[in-house]
């Protein structure tokens, strides 16, 4: 009887645990880059801050459209490091086809309870130094 009224909790337990990973950095990246490969920028503007939309919504005026053939894309080897609650910077691997995989890495932050990416594409990029010349 005890197994019976147990097995529901458990049931209701492994749901909540499934519901909340979902929305992790490492989904979100995998997802990212996996809509970022195929063009589906639509798609991306999901897992991107809102400063983020509207450039990937200008790429997605300009993208070629290859919805015939869309590549079949890896997301290995996902990497995320939290700082906090709210800041995350990850790592992964990233194939497109037969093409050989490429590392990429990415900064995440939590909004309003969701793991977006957040890329700055103005700022000047930093060498191993930390200087910007």
């Amino acid at each position: 009887m005890k197994t019976v009224r147990l097995l529901p909790n458990i049931i209701l337990l492994v749901l909540v645990g499934i519901a909340c990973k979902r929305n992790g950095p490492e989904v979100v990246v995998e997802k990212y880059y996996t809509h970022i490969c195929r063009n589906e920028f639509e798609e991306v503007q999901k897992y991107v801050t809102e400063e983020n939309r509207s450039f990937y919504a200008l790429l997605g005026k300009y993208a070629i459209d290859n919805t015939t053939e869309k590549p079949h894309v890896k997301v290995t080897n996902i990497k995320c490091e939290v700082t906090g609650d709210t800041v995350a910077f990850c790592s992964c691997m990233v194939q497109e086809g037969d093409q050989t995989p490429k590392e990429q890495k990415i900064p995440l932050k939590k909004i309003k309870g969701n793991w977006l990416v957040s890329q700055d594409f103005f700022s000047p990029l930093e060498d191993e130094t930390g200087s910007s010349d």
